[in-house]
C-alpha cells in the first residue's frame, strides 16, 4: 500500500506530544508518562516524555504509557459510579513525516488499528495510568528494511512517526471518546544499543545502562559487550573481575599489562609476590615465574 504522508512541520511540531479535539468529552490523555525502573504507570505522575525512541531491532513494539484524566464532575451527593469512565480500547493511527517512506508496503492494519485495554477513571479529576503497544514490531521490521545501514560517515539512520492515540470508553450508557494525542516516535537503526568492547575488559562493579523499562530498545540506552552478544554488559568471570581466584596471582579489575598486574592476572616485575590463597602463591604468582628471597617478582 502507499502510506499516507504528512506535510513537514517545524521542529516544534515534532518535539512534543500534543492534543486535539474531543477535549470536552470528559476524558483526556494528559501525556505519556516517563516510567521509572519498571513499566508501571502512575496516573498521578506529572513527568512526561515529549517524544519516543525505539530501535528497529526491538522484538517488542513501542509501549505507550498515558495518564488519563476524567473531567466529569459530580454534584452534591451524586454517586460517582454513573460518571466513572470505563476504558475499553484505544485507537491508533500512524503516519510518516519522511517522504522516503511513501512507498513502504505494509499491511494497513499496522498503521490503523485498535488496541484492547481496560481500566476505570473516576470523576472529579480522577487519573489513571495505562500501557499498550502503539507501534507494532512488524512495522519496525519493515522500516528497518528500508532504512540505510549506519556507516561511519553517516551514523544516523532514522525516521520519525506521527502516532495519534485516542482512548475510548463508556460511562452510564454512552460511549466516551478522548482527545486525540499526537506523539512523535523516532525509529532508528542501531542507535539504542552501545557495545563497550570485550566483556573481559568490563571492570568489576560496572553498572551498565539497561535500556528502557517498557522495552530494552525503547527510550533508553542499552550497553552491551562482546560485539553486542551480551546485553546488558557484565564483567566476565575470571581475570579482570576484581576477585582473586585460584589461578591468579593478582586481579586489579582490569586486563591491561604494565600496571603491576599482567593481562593474565600474574604479578609483574618489581611487585610483591602473592602469598595469599586462594590465588597462586610464590613463584607461581609471578609473570616471570620467579619470586626472589626478598618476596618480589623478578
Amino acid at each position: 500500500m502507499n502510506v499516507r504522508m504528512l506535510a513537514l512541520v517545524g521542529t516544534a511540531g515534532l518535539a512534543a506530544g500534543c492534543v486535539a479535539n474531543n477535549s470536552d468529552s470528559g476524558m483526556r490523555i494528559v501525556g505519556n508518562v516517563a516510567v521509572g525502573d519498571t513499566c508501571v504507570v502512575d496516573g498521578a505522575a506529572t513527568t512526561f516524555l515529549d517524544n519516543g525512541l525505539i530501535d528497529t531491532a526491538s522484538i517488542v513494539g513501542y509501549i505507550f504509557t498515558p495518564a488519563v484524566v476524567n473531567d466529569l464532575v459530580t454534584v452534591g451527593d451524586e454517586p460517582t459510579g454513573p460518571k466513572t469512565i470505563y476504558v475499553t480500547h484505544a485507537r491508533v493511527d500512524i503516519d510518516f513525516y519522511d517522504s522516503n517512506f511513501a512507498d513502504l508496503s505494509v499491511d494497513p492494519g499496522l498503521l490503523r488499528f485498535r488496541v484492547p485495554t481496560s481500566g476505570s477513571v473516576e470523576p472529579n479529576g480522577g487519573r489513571s495510568g495505562f500501557s499498550f503497544e502503539v507501534v507494532p514490531p512488524e512495522l519496525l521490521a519493515a522500516i528497518g528494511d528500508q532504512l540505510p545501514v549506519p556507516t561511519q560517515e553517516a551514523p544516523l539512520s532514522r525516521t520519525t512517526l506521527d502516532v495519534s492515540v485516542t482512548m475510548v470508553g463508556t460511562h452510564g450508557s454512552g460511549e466516551v471518546v478522548s482527545n486525540t494525542f499526537r506523539y512523535p516516535v523516532e525509529v532508528c537503526k542501531g542507535c539504542v544499543a552501545i557495545d563497550v568492547g570485550p566483556c573481559t575488559g568490563v571492570p568489576a562493579g560496572f553498572e551498565p545502562a539497561l535500556g528502557g523499562a517498557c522495552g530494552v530498545l525503547q527510550d533508553g540506552t542499552l550497553e552491551c559487550c562482546d560485539d553486542y552478544t551480551v546485553c546488558p554488559a557484565v564483567a566476565a568471570e575470571g581475570c579482570g573481575d576484581g576477585e582473586l581466584q585460584a589461578n591468579e596471582g593478582c586481579d586489579d579489575s582490569g586486563i591491561a599489562a604494565g600496571d603491576g598486574c599482567s593481562a593474565t592476572c600474574l604479578i609483574e616485575s618489581g611487585r610483591a609476590c602473592n602469598i595469599m590463597t586462594p590465588g597462586l602463591t610464590g613463584n607461581a604468582s609471578c609473570a616471570s615465574g620467579v619470586c626472589t628471597a626478598g618476596g618480589n617478582c623478578t
